[in-house]
Parts: structure tokens; sequence; C-alpha cells
């Protein structure tokens, strides 16, 4: 290893602040770590600073004379730790001068020694080389920092120790080695928060625009340039409001944005707002004024960040929750009108006659589709279609419903068994088509109402107001028209049944009662206020004997089935009273007779009755019926009780 030639000691105040190319903390410590050694003539000097953030000490700047450590053991054993021997501890420890003029012998070395020897370090080389050595460490420290580190200096050469005369050397310019220290601490943080900020900037994806107090452009990141779509580095140092133009090319509205920023980086308002590029991009743009720890200016930052992908997303959530909600709001209607179908349904169901169906079919369209008058057109036996039922229309428009079937509209509806909506009808009038004036009629729909391979005639709706008719109405005045159809079919079947039934039965009632001379007779029948017809009967007859034989009776059960029924038994009554006269033993032959005869779960009820005028007298026999009543000449009633079982549902 090279030696260095041994320099007269030189005063330290004119070597102490030799300009010097290094900014970095520990190359300028190092500098000055040398210029000292060789200032003083000793073999090590050493510079330890307290980090600021988590104050651990650290060795940051040591020079050692080359013929002083030949092995590098030296150099090695002391760059392992920031105690330096001990001399750091106990002087920022103490914040007093440490002065040892036998190092080797100093406890807190030998412990040092110790432990290096422990971590692998070759301590026993160390300890020959500080035999005989000297040392001196002095604190360092500021008024704003007192606990900055500490310079220590050690002399290998037993000839020359560090003596008081060094002691006061160091401790003269202590204060002025602490000023150093710490400008070249505050140059080291400068440099790092300026890297710091450079990487931040650059590293950011927002674009950034800074400026000075005079408006010049001092830091343009690299995603500017790509918002921009130009190399922004080259207006850096120009004022921005002399290189504007060269950034309003990308911006779908350049002059207002060009006005606006030079207008911002002129103020100290603090502004957000959004710029939009000519790519469609969406830009929200911050700009604000940059300034001290007091409060006065140094300049102004805008960052632009783009959302584009943001604004989409937000503009695709609102349009799924739109979306949503209109599915939901479909499907809550779909829901009401299912419910309003299946009600019209069976209200239409349960309308016995033809009249109730059409009202609430008029009922159920005029809620479903909104329309404000509506007809039921039905097609007679003659083809001419009349008004069945109306609901809204004036008496004019009544009037003009009473159409032939070669109607236009209402003929194409029959003949092809197909809906019509006409949303204008005042085009139509003027194409020549008839359509009725009256109401002031713009559109309707017409649905034929079928019944098997026959049209029985058309629902027509109508409103006032253009284009009221669309798909969905189509759709539930179509369903509508299905339930009407079902419906229209049971009553007609329903009204055939009664009449069959009713024909039947009427002409199982006598026309005429037997005339028998002191006997008065008289009858009346009268079915239940819209009940179906049904199985009650009654007749009255003359016996062979001269009595008069009377019978009432009834069927369960209604319609054509029970009329039949009926028939059977009030034949049989009177065809067996020609051979029995007794009530009693003719109800019981009448139960053995029909027993297998009647449909499953039929009752037959009869109360029977042989009159005998001659004697002032009766038999009668009651076969599960309602007691009949004797009213004797003082008004007194008197009720024929104690009925048997209903007929035939016993053998026996």
């Amino acid at each position: 290893m090279a030696t260095e030639p041994r320099l007269t000691p030189a005063p330290l105040e004119g070597l102490l602040f030799d300009p010097s190319p290094e900014t970095e903390l520990r190359s300028a410590l190092e500098a000055l770590a040398t210029r000292m050694r060789r200032a003083v003539d000793v073999a090590i000097v050493a510079f330890v600073v307290v980090d600021e953030i988590d104050t651990v000490p650290s060795v940051l700047g040591m020079s050692i004379a080359p013929d002083a450590d030949p092995t590098g053991a030296l150099f090695e054993t002391l760059s392992a730790d920031a105690e330096l021997l001990g001399l750091f501890a106990e002087a920022t420890d103490t914040a007093a001068v440490v002065n040892w003029p036998r190092l080797v012998e100093e406890p807190r070395v030998l412990d040092r020694l110790t432990q290096l020897t422990e971590a692998g370090h070759n301590a026993a080389r160390v300890r020959r080389l500080l035999n005989g050595a000297s040392a001196v460490a002095v604190p360092l420290g500021t008024p704003n920092t007192p606990r900055l580190g500490a310079v220590a200096l050690i002399s290998l050469d037993p000839r020359q120790p560090t003596d008081t005369r060094l002691v006061e050397r160091l401790t003269e310019v202590a204060p002025r080695l602490a000023l150093t220290v710490r400008n070249h601490q505050w140059r080291d943080r400068n440099r790092r928060s300026r890297l710091i900020h450079e990487a931040v900037v650059e590293g950011s994806p927002n674009g950034i625009i800074i400026t000075d107090l005079r408006g010049r452009v001092t830091t343009v990141n690299q995603a500017a340039s790509t918002i921009f779509g130009v190399d922004l580095s080259l207006i850096v140092g120009h004022r921005l409001s002399d290189v504007i133009g060269q950034l309003t090319p990308a911006i779908a509205r350049p002059a207002d944005f060009g006005a606006t920023t030079v207008a911002l980086h002129e103020s100290d308002e603090t502004r957000s707002d959004e710029v939009e590029t000519v790519a469609g991009r969406m830009l929200e743009r911050h700009s604000a004024p940059i300034v001290d720890t007091s409060g006065a200016p140094l300049g102004r930052v805008e960052m632009l960040i783009d959302v584009t992908p943001h604004r989409q997303a937000l503009i695709e959530a609102q349009r799924l929750a739109t979306e949503a909600a209109r599915l939901r709001l479909e499907e809550d209607r779909r829901a009401q009108e299912e419910t309003a179908l299946a009600r019209a349904a069976h209200m239409m169901a349960s309308a016995l006659t033809l009249s109730d169906i059409h009202e609430h079919l008029l009922d159920q369209a005029a809620e479903l589709s909104g329309s404000d008058a509506g007809a039921v057109l039905v097609v007679d036996a003659h083809g001419e279609i009349q008004p069945a039922a109306t609901r809204g229309f004036s008496d004019e428009a009544t009037g003009q419903m009473v159409l032939a079937a070669g109607d236009p509209f209402v003929a194409r509806v029959i003949a092809g068994r197909r809906s019509f909506i006409c949303n204008d009808a005042d085009a139509e009038r003027r194409a020549g088509r008839s359509i009725p004036a009256a109401d002031h009629v713009q559109s309707f729909v017409q649905l034929p109402l079928a019944l098997g391979e026959r049209v029985y005639g058309v629902l027509w709706v109508t409103s006032r107001r253009l284009r009221a008719f669309g798909a969905r109405e189509l759709r539930l005045l179509g369903e509508l028209g299905r339930h009407a159809e079902a419906a229209i079919q049971n009553a007609l079947q329903f009204e055939q049944e009664r009449h069959i039934a009713a024909t039947l039965q009427y002409a199982l009632l006598p026309d005429d009662l037997p005339v028998v001379p002191g006997l008065s007779m008289a009858a009346l029948y009268r079915a239940a206020a819209g009940s179906r017809v049904g199985g009650d009967f009654y007749g009255a007859w003359s016996l062979p004997g001269g009595q008069v034989g009377v019978v009432v009776g009834d069927v369960s059960g209604k319609g054509a089935e029970a009329a039949g029924v009926t028939a059977m038994v009030r034949y049989m009554v009177e065809g067996m009273s020609m051979r029995e006269a007794d009530p009693g033993r003719l109800l019981s032959d009448l139960g053995d007779l029909i027993h297998h005869r009647l449909p499953e779960a039929s009752l037959v009820t009869v109360l029977l009755m042989v009159i005998d005028a001659d004697r002032a007298g009766f038999s009668w026999s009651s076969a599960g019926h309602v007691p009949a009543l004797l009213l004797d000449g003082a008004g007194k009633v008197l009720a024929l009780e104690d009925p048997g079982p209903p007929c035939g549902a016993f053998p026996g």
C-alpha cells in the first residue's frame, strides 16, 4: 500500500471550508476527514453523525493514513460499527471532550475488542496496531441540533500523542465543524428531497405542470406530455403564457382552456374543473398555489387526472342501475297485469249471464289499456253487428255502432280473426276509410272474440289520444279477450242447459189440477231468483177410488240431469198410485225401485198425500221432505212432521 508523506501540522481553519465538489453527505465528510488528518498529522480521523429520523449514530466519514493500516484490518474493524472503539459513545453520551492517552488500556476499548472478536473480526491484529496509540473525541452540535454527532482523532505514533494542545485546537474549531456537517446534512437532505420529488412527479400517472413566481415552467412530467400529445419538456424555462398554444391543440375547447390556464397561473386561487380532449377523454384539473411555511408564494402546480375510465364506469353503473330499475318496474307491472288479468278472468268466469260478462270485459279493458271508451259488438244470427254493451260513448257514437257486416275494419277483424290497431284515425278518414267521427276518436283497437270456428263478436276500445295503443296494450287486451271467450262459451252453454232444463221442468209440471166436488185446489211454482233450473216438482191427479193424489218433491242437483230424475220419480209415483193407494207402502216400493237408478250422490225427497173429499180426510207419508202445513178453519197451523229417510237412499 502506498505511503503518504508526513506533513507539518497546518491551521485547521484554513482547511475546513475549502470548496468541495462533493454534495453527498458521506463523500463530503470523508473528504473533510482526509483534510483534517493531514492538517493535524494523525493516523485516523472519523466523523459520526446521528440520523435525524431514527437518532441512530452512523460513521459517515473516515480517513486512515495508508501507512497506518497496510493490511486493511484496522479499517475493516473500525468501519464495522459506529462506536469507533467507544470514543463516539463516550463523547456523545457525556457531551464532553474525551482524551485517551493510552487507548488500548481503556475499559471501553477492551470491551469493544472483545465484542469484535466474538463478531469474527481480527481484533488481535487491531490490538497490536493500537499498542501505544492515543485518541481524542470532540462532540459536535448546534443550537438547534445539540446532539449532531462527534469527530474522533487517533494517533498510532507514541511519539505524537493526542495532547492537550490538539484538544484545544479541536475544541476551538468544533462549532465550525458542526456547522460544516450540518450544512452538508442539509445539502444531502435537499438532494434526497429533490430526487424524491422528481421520482414522485415523473412516476405519477397524472399530468403535472409546475411554474415559478414569474410564471415560468419549472417541471413537466411525461404523463402531461402523453395527455397533450407533445413533448412538453421543451417548454421548461419558458413562461406558460408564451407556450400555452402548444397545449391547446389536444383540448376540445382550446380558447377557453388557454385563457383559464393563464389566468389561474397568474392568481393565487385554488380551483378544480373538467377538461375534455378532442379524443373524447375527460380530465379533472386541479390547480393550486405553492407556498412556503410562512405562506409566501413560491409558484403554482397544476394536476391533470384522466378520469375517463372512472367516468365510463360510472356511466355504465348508472346505465345498469337504470336498466335494473326498469326491469324491476317492468316485473312489478307484469305482476300487476297478471293479477289484474287473473281477477278479470275470475270475475268473468263467475258471471252467469252474457250481459255481466260484457260489463266485466269493458271494465277490465279500460283498466288495462287506459282507454276512454269501449264496446262489445256481437254478430247476430243475420250477420249484423250490434252493440251488446258500451262504456264511455256518447249516444251519437253508440248509434253509429249499428254497422253492417261489410264495414271495412270490423269485417276485416271478423274475416281474418286478427286484431287491428289504429293510432291515427284522422289519417284513415282522409284515406276514405269508414271510421265514426263522433267522440273525436283518434286511436282504437278491435279484437275478435271467437268461439271455436265462429266469431262471436268484436271488442272495441278507443282513445281521444293519438298513438294511445301499442304492443303492450294489444297483448293485454288479447289475453283479456281469451279469458272473455272462455267465459262467454261457458255462459252460452249454461244458457243452453238452463233452457233445456227449464223446458223439461216446466213440461213436467201439470197443466191443470183435477176438479173434485167439495175440494178447492190451487198451485204456484216459482224458481228461486237467479238460481239454475233444479229438480223441484209437484203434481195432483184423480185416483180410481175417487180420491185425489198430491205429490211434492225435490231432486238434488241442477240442470238437465236433475230434470230427468224428476220426470222419472213423478211419473212412477203417479203410475204406482193406480194400484197402491196407501202413501207409506207406495213410497217404500218407490224407494226400492229407484235405489239403483239414481245418479251417484243424488237424493230424492217426496211428500205423498191421498185426499178423500167424501170422507173429509187424508193420509200422507213423507220421505225426507219439508213438512207440509195443515191450516184448520180456526186458523191454527199444524206441521205434518216425522218424515222418513229420503226416497231411494236405503233399500228396503
